[in-house]
């Protein structure tokens, strides 16, 4: 299998490491290909070979199969992921964005059209019946339909049919994922998609910690289950304040020296977009900059070209009010700032005169 993924638009030829030559059918598709000339547009070239561009390419290119019902590709392209244990650039694992990609339409607000992509998903599983792939994606999809009934408010805001359709739709995606349980093989992606029904089903914390314990006993670098948990222990769904903190420590702890802190940067980092203000809780010390720090050294000695890494760390450490750290790092960042690190200029502009201030 070559280790080449082809998307093709606008004569413009992008490449990421995994194997699709994509046949994108203008009638079928053209919101995706103008989604990704929009990308190209509107983001320095720097910006689209790293971090969320990188992602979002890649996103676009296995979407774009599942709706050409390229199905055999899909599942050569997963096994692909999972054999390899798949990185980014920024050393981020490819699977879990596997299945972002193909988890919605692009139509995301027409229930004919998430009516469709479903029947798309049942005829991936009835062309491929041993594929470990196509039920956790059928399971995604659900889940993530059942969360569009549902809305993004707070319960008491939740209508009633709001709730009778994301419970069904929930109960769905456990069903089919229980089912697939059943193969003698199981993608690492199951425990991650069966989290995310858990959170939605409110399982106990003994419930969760089992699914939780089974999945990093499988495979303990698997970044999303701590992210899913982390998230399942906000304030916000079953957690209390400073859980999720905890158990990012805990998980620290137990990873080891190296693998340790870069596991509990990259939970607070993915979390941030959830909980917190960072400024607040770096000067509260309920976020360790210390040991975030050095996840974020650990990260960079691993993975040594990623600028998105880079803008991060360095968003972080002023965040943390480490302006001898923050000055390195934005120094050698010069004018490769990425945007969707610091959401504006202003913010890398400030950033800058703050750590060059005399």
């Amino acid at each position: 299998m070559s280790d080449t993924l082809l998307i093709v638009a606008d004569s413009e030829r992008d490449t990421t490491d995994l194997c699709v030559g994509l046949r994108i059918r203008t009638s079928a598709v053209l919101a995706l290909v103008v989604s990704v000339l929009t990308l190209i547009e509107s983001l320095p070239a720097a910006e689209l070979l790293d971090g969320p561009g990188e992602r979002h390419r890649f996103g676009v290119a296995v979407n774009t199969l599942l709706a050409e019902e390229d199905f055999k590709t899909l599942d050569a392209i997963a096994d692909h992921l999972r054999e390899k244990r798949a990185r980014f650039q920024d050393g981020t694992w490819k699977l879990p964005m596997f299945y972002d990609g193909v988890e919605t339409p692009w139509e995301t607000d027409k229930d004919s059209a998430w009516q469709e992509w479903l029947a798309k998903m049942d005829r991936w599983q009835r062309a491929n019946p041993s594929s470990i792939t196509a039920p956790v994606a059928m399971a995604r999809t659900l889940t993530a339909y059942a969360w569009k009934a549902r809305g993004n408010e707070y319960a008491k805001h939740v209508t009633a049919e709001g709730w009778k359709l994301f419970a069904e739709r929930l109960a769905q995606a456990r069903a089919v994922l229980d089912d697939s349980a059943k193969r003698p093989a199981r993608c690492p992606g199951w425990y991650h998609a069966m989290q995310v029904v858990a959170l939605g089903q409110g399982w106990t914390l003994a419930e969760y910690d089992a699914l939780f314990n089974e999945a990093v006993a499988k495979e303990p670098a698997y970044y999303h289950y701590y992210f899913a948990k982390a998230h399942y222990l906000l304030p916000r769904w079953h957690g209390e304040a400073g859980d999720w903190q905890r158990f990012a420590e805990a998980a620290a702890a137990k990873a080891g020296p190296w693998d340790g802190p870069v596991l509990y940067a990259r939970i607070v980092w993915a979390t941030g977009d959830w909980d917190y203000k960072p400024k607040e809780l770096f000067q509260a010390g309920r976020i360790s900059w210390p040991l975030m720090k050095q996840g974020f050294e650990n990260i960079e000695r691993d993975f040594p070209g990623s600028n998105w890494n880079l803008n991060n760390f360095c968003k972080f450490a002023a965040d943390a009010g480490d302006r001898a750290t923050a000055r390195k790092l934005i120094d050698r960042i010069g004018a490769r700032y990425h945007v969707s690190a610091w959401f504006s200029r202003v913010n890398y502009e400030n950033c800058w005169h703050w750590t060059h201030a005399p």
